[in-house]
């Protein structure tokens, strides 16, 4: 039986390093519908090339901030590391700066609706809890968009998968 979950908190994280692929670095001009194959991509071709994951294994997936882009944005999913030791040349790193953020954690009843219905509202479901709880929500410089996407991978293998996002507050 599906219970629905929802859950808004407000956590503090130390910085977090990640080390992944981007669209920029792999060359993509049109990204369109192409996050499932970047995601495919990390996994077959450069996950177990990537020194000091941390485990359990929570994929990092957002909008990021790239100087040597022309529209200045790329699109980053990766891993969290200890640290940026030997990181090789196709993948890029990425710190996620120490900072207060609303955690908002849901599930669905399978894979599709949680990406598709759950996540596209979760966004405005953080902004109006954020409101109603007196915290606001800002940019972080290093991206264009507010939320992190965060998937735990033990989460995702479950019969309900489950995820989260990271939005920076003040």
């Amino acid at each position: 039986m599906f219970i629905e979950k929802s859950v808004m908190e407000v956590v503090t994280l130390e910085e977090i390093k990640l080390v992944g692929l981007s669209f920029q670095k792999l060359g993509w001009t049109n990204i369109c519908g192409k996050y499932p194959q970047m995601w495919e991509l990390l996994n077959s071709q450069h996950r177990a090339n990537i020194k000091n994951i941390v485990q359990p294994f929570a994929a990092y997936w957002f909008w990021c901030s790239e100087p040597n882009n022309a529209d200045g944005y790329s699109y980053f999913i990766g891993g969290h590391v200890t640290d940026y030791q030997d990181v090789d040349d196709s993948l890029v790193i990425f710190t996620i700066p120490a900072r207060k953020y609303i955690k908002h954690s849901f599930n669905a009843d399978d894979f599709g609706k949680l990406v598709e219905d759950v996540l596209s509202a979760s966004q405005e479901k953080a902004k109006k809890w954020a409101e109603e709880n007196g915290h606001k929500i800002v940019h972080m410089p290093e991206s264009p968009t507010q939320a992190i996407q965060v998937y735990p991978e033990q989460e995702l293998a479950s019969k309900h998968p489950s995820m989260y996002t990271l939005t920076p507050i003040e």
